[in-house]
């Protein structure tokens, strides 16, 4: 029979033909951890929304293994009622759905709300929770519901037909019904099912009447859709390719155009271009002290003002995990350069908390110009390096501007 876990995970076992493979065996929470580090389980069969955030706060690597990203995707928690509750109280259970589908709803749109409210719950605090991993598990059932794509609640009927033949291959059922019409639930709509049928009749006839000209304007209506979706996607994906994912600046390859335009721009209109390379000074430690999360959250606040310091006309780029750099355009003198560079030290030395966590960052930034000191794009990238290295060697949480015979702070 299949063991005491998981219907996934076995299926998913099942799958690749590892259910005689493999050896189960019982484990408690309060051990878990120490088992998986230890390497006396190869893994663990858990809540990604707990669990793994609970492990990757603790600094522990892990790889994450879910059923659904080699087919077998089943539905978890549902609302299920008898037939003879549905057919005397229809009323009650549609409230009842109703009512629970819009917690959800107002539950993913208020999360420190609720996170309050569960902090305030009796044995709470005694077991340990606390709002950051509250927060951890919020975000990661934002992930798994993704309400703002699909409706909460909603159940794909050719999806429960593929659920139940996938448990009637592994043996678990002896029959896969594929009329599912009335096991999923219906919202009623409170009209009398006669008139319900008169009003279907009238509509399947007027439908009759209007076929041709419906069917040219649904055409229509589906081709303009259709080019109107098409250039959403095209939109979506040139600015996919050109922001910043975790940050939402622009990444390496804006910058890299940016930068070419800017050099171009100041040739012809004879301004200078100044290119500022900044390293975040001390986030490794962050990151091995605190865990991933607060480190990415640090880089979208170091983001957020850095942005804040930017004229629209300049461009402010995540180019690698903690390095960023700026292109500053139409410059008369090194002045304004100067001046954002001393701002990016000393706004970056004031950030010392993240998350409810107590941080040290600084910055160090290498400053070059063009057309002045360089026409290349590579030797001004190279020359702003420089000047970056410079700063680092200084004593970080300082600027250093490349000249042509020395560097200068």
């Amino acid at each position: 029979g299949r063991p005491g876990f998981s219907t996934e995970i076995y299926a998913l076992l099942e799958k690749y033909g590892l259910t005689g493979k493999v050896r189960i065996v019982r484990f408690s929470w309060k051990t878990a951890f120490a088992d998986l580090i230890s390497g006396k389980v190869d893994s663990l069969a858990t809540y990604s929304t707990q669990q793994v955030p609970a492990m990757r706060r603790k600094g522990i690597e892990i790889n994450v293994l879910r059923p659904w990203e080699h087919g077998v995707d089943f539905y978890g928690d549902i609302l299920f009622t008898a037939r003879r509750e549905l057919e005397e109280r229809p009323g009650i259970v549609d409230k009842v759905r109703h009512a629970v589908n819009r917690g959800w709803r107002y539950a993913m749109n208020n999360p420190e709300e609720i996170i309050d409210y569960i902090l305030t719950l009796p044995g709470v605090a005694e077991r340990g929770v606390t709002r950051d991993t509250l927060r951890d598990e919020a975000a990661a059932m934002r992930e798994l519901i993704r309400h703002d794509f699909i409706e909460v609640g909603y159940m794909n009927p050719e999806r429960w037909k593929r659920i139940g033949a996938f448990y009637k291959d592994l043996g678990l059922i002896t029959e896969s019904r594929q009329d599912i019409e009335n096991f999923i639930f219906q919202h009623q709509h409170g009209l009398d099912p006669d008139l319900l049928r008169l009003i279907a009749i009238l509509g399947a006839l007027a439908m009759v009447i209007s076929a041709i000209a419906f069917w040219i304007h649904r055409l229509n209506k589906q081709l303009r859709r259709e080019v109107k979706e098409r250039e959403r996607a095209e939109v979506q994906i040139r600015e996919l390719a050109m922001t910043d994912p975790l940050t939402g600046l622009a990444n390496r390859n804006a910058f890299n155009t940016q930068i070419k335009a800017a050099v171009s721009l100041a040739r012809r209109q004879g301004n200078m271009v100044a290119l500022l390379m900044l390293d975040l000074d001390n986030f490794k430690p962050v990151n091995d002290t605190h865990g991933h999360p607060v480190g990415d959250e640090l880089l979208r606040e170091v983001g957020r003002r850095l942005k804040a310091l930017c004229r629209e006309t300049d461009t402010v780029a995540r180019i690698g995990g903690d390095e960023f750099a700026f292109v500053l355009v139409s410059l008369k003198s090194e002045e304004n350069v100067t001046r954002i560079a001393g701002e990016i030290v000393r706004i970056l030395a004031q950030l010392t908390s993240i998350m409810g966590h107590e941080v040290k960052i600084g910055g160090s930034i290498g400053v070059a110009f063009a057309p002045d000191a360089t026409e290349d794009i590579d030797d001004l990238i190279k020359n702003a390096d420089e000047a970056l290295y410079a700063a680092k060697k200084a004593g970080r949480g300082t600027y250093r501007i490349h000249r042509a015979e020395a560097l200068a702070g």
